[in-house]
């Protein structure tokens, strides 16, 4: 039995989106998503608030898709 590797990544291809709600680095071959630091701010303020009072639907919705 043959077991097959994956070849590392040394590069991101120059048309990936780097801009926008996910950032994308590489990271010792391995590529890393992040979230911008406006879509943190977002969940951030969604979380807080709804520790004072509750979400409307739209709000709750954008954080389960943020999960």
């Amino acid at each position: 039995m043959t077991t097959s590797t994956i070849p590392p990544i040394t590069a991101l291809p120059q048309n990936l989106p780097l801009d926008g709600a996910i950032a994308i680095a590489l990271q010792d071959n391995v590529m890393i998503f992040r979230a911008s630091s406006n879509i943190q701010q977002r969940i951030e303020n969604l979380l807080d608030k709804r520790q004072e009072t509750p979400l409307t639907a739209t709000e709750e919705q954008e954080l389960v898709i943020c999960k």
